[in-house]
This record gives structure tokens, C-alpha cells and sequence, in this order.
């Protein structure tokens, strides 16, 4: 009989271990997943405005930093995601095209989102180190998206008018042959083209880099849409918005979201790109959805 109890107690100690050890397994693995997990998020963010009339409201999506990866067949799982947000305006904010892979990733993504909506782009720095951002330019526009370098262009979509300008990626100065662009000293050069801005209109720029948004403010654009900071790369929730970010270095400022300063709005993306050498940790790739939204 004692040895019986003996046997019975030894055995629930076993199954208590087995219950634990299994427990810290499936944490490890939840962690190793939630770390990894690599499935397209959608984040959303809303930016009231008294330029916009109440009730009215005008959706953006804002893509950056594919690199021309790939998500599923013929890009369907991001083209897909897309299309779920019902979208008013496309924004892709530079890096859709790598210098470094073939351009049928980012192609593909092009044909997909061809007529859903009016879309506009900007270079990103990587598609100016191909040294092929001319032929990128025209690549893009054949797909019906409008081209903005350093100009804008007014459009009205829900009864609201907005002006949209977009600016080059700096990197332009190094690798350009135009005279034009090389006598311009800086970026900011570039940015001029936007002095005249109606302040009554509600103005967005398109600019591939967030850490100038401090230089953007001086334009008195309502909203700026950025990416190039990919998250900051590596993420602790709660804690640490992200690691590190190009041109930002350690824990950027500008690594993902939404950012208000002097009364105007930055929206960061996290962007799509996967870099084999440094993995993206706690940071999924994610569409960006932004809803203005009237309150005048």
C-alpha cells in the first residue's frame, strides 16, 4: 500500500514537471512567433482637421519600403490587404524599388494596385543608389500613378480639396547629373517649391525620410507621410519603439507612427522590407491607413 502511494506520488511530481516544462515551452514558442511574425498588419491612425468639413473624410493608404519583396503569388497578400481598406488615395512613399533585387516584385505590386484608386509616389533613397531612378520614374508612371518630384498637385476627393506634393529623396544631390538639381545646395532647396502653399487647403507631403521633419514643419504641411526608419528594425513593445533606424542611428525618434509637433502630423510606416542580415523582431510589415477626418 505505501509503495503504491509512493509510485502515485512520484508520478504526479512527473506529470507536474511534464505540465510545466510543456508551459515554458509553448511561452518560448509563443514569444519565438510573436518575435517573427512576419503576416501583414494593418495599422490605423486618425488626423482630425477644422480644414475639413465635419462629417467629411477622405482614407489614405500609405505604403513604404517594399524592396521589391514579395507577399504570396503576384504580391496578392498585400495587394489584397489593400483593396480591404477601401482606399480614397494611394500614397507609396519611396524604396518600392531595391537596388539590390530584381525589379519584378516591385512591378508586380505595381500592376496589382493599378486603377483601385488615385496614387501618388516618391523616390526613396535605395531607388536613387540603383542609379536607375529616371527609368524607375517612367516605370511607375506607366502603371497610372502619378510622379511627384518636388512639385504638388491639387486634387478633390469627397468634396474635400487637397494639395499632395512630393519631394525627392536627398540622396539626389550625390548621384544626379542634372545641373539643376546639383547647384541646389540641400534638400531644402527642393522643399521650396513648396513656399506658396494654400494654408486654406489641406496640404500632405510626401517625403521618404522622417527624420526631417522638423525642416517639413517650416512649409506649414498639415500632414506628412514617411517610411525609410523600417520600425527601428528591432521593437520591444511598451518599452522601446525601435533599435535602430538608417540616418537616425539608436533608438530613432521617428521609427513608427504617428508624431505631432507644432501642430502638424507625421505618420511614420514600418514599411515591408526583410533584410537577411539584421531580422525584423516584434515588427511586422504593415499597411498604413490613414482617415482624415473633418471637424470644421
Amino acid at each position: 500500500m505505501r509503495k503504491d502511494r509512493f509510485v502515485t506520488k512520484r508520478t504526479r511530481k512527473k506529470r507536474r514537471r511534464l505540465i510545466i516544462w510543456g508551459c515554458v515551452v509553448a511561452v518560448l514558442v509563443g514569444l519565438l512567433i510573436w518575435m517573427f511574425y512576419g503576416e501583414i498588419v494593418v495599422k490605423h491612425y486618425v488626423v482630425n482637421s477644422d480644414k475639413v468639413s465635419n462629417g467629411n473624410s477622405v482614407r489614405i493608404v500609405v505604403i513604404a519600403d517594399l524592396h521589391s519583396t514579395y507577399y504570396g503569388e503576384n504580391q496578392q497578400d498585400i495587394i489584397a490587404k489593400i483593396k480591404e481598406q477601401n482606399p480614397d488615395i494611394i500614397a507609396l512613399v519611396g524604396d518600392i524599388v531595391d537596388d539590390n533585387r530584381s525589379e519584378s516584385g516591385a512591378i508586380e505590386f505595381l500592376e496589382g494596385i493599378r486603377g483601385i484608386c488615385p496614387t501618388y509616389y516618391v523616390l526613396g533613397n535605395h531607388e536613387v543608389w540603383s542609379g536607375q531612378w529616371e527609368h524607375i520614374k517612367e516605370m511607375v508612371a506607366s502603371y497610372g500613378i502619378i510622379v511627384l518630384t518636388n512639385e504638388s498637385e491639387t486634387i478633390t476627393i469627397n468634396g474635400i480639396e487637397l494639395c499632395i506634393g512630393g519631394v525627392d529623396d536627398p540622396e539626389v544631390f550625390e548621384y544626379s547629373t542634372d545641373e539643376q538639381i546639383r547647384a541646389m545646395s540641400s534638400d531644402e532647396e527642393m522643399l521650396d517649391a513648396f513656399v506658396s502653399l494654400n494654408h486654406n487647403t489641406y496640404n500632405i507631403l510626401l517625403a521618404h525620410r522622417p527624420e526631417r521633419f522638423e525642416m517639413y514643419q517650416k512649409y506649414g504641411f498639415d500632414l506628412v507621410l514617411s517610411g525609410h526608419a523600417h520600425g527601428g528594425q528591432v521593437r520591444i513593445p511598451g518599452l522601446i519603439n525601435g533599435i535602430m533606424a538608417p540616418d537616425q542611428g539608436l533608438f530613432p525618434k521617428y521609427a513608427g507612427g504617428k508624431y505631432v509637433e507644432n501642430s502638424q502630423t507625421m505618420i511614420v510606416s514600418r514599411g515591408f522590407g526583410l533584410d537577411e542580415r539584421m531580422p525584423r523582431l516584434f515588427n511586422p510589415p504593415e499597411v498604413v491607413v490613414v482617415d482624415i477626418v473633418g471637424e470644421g
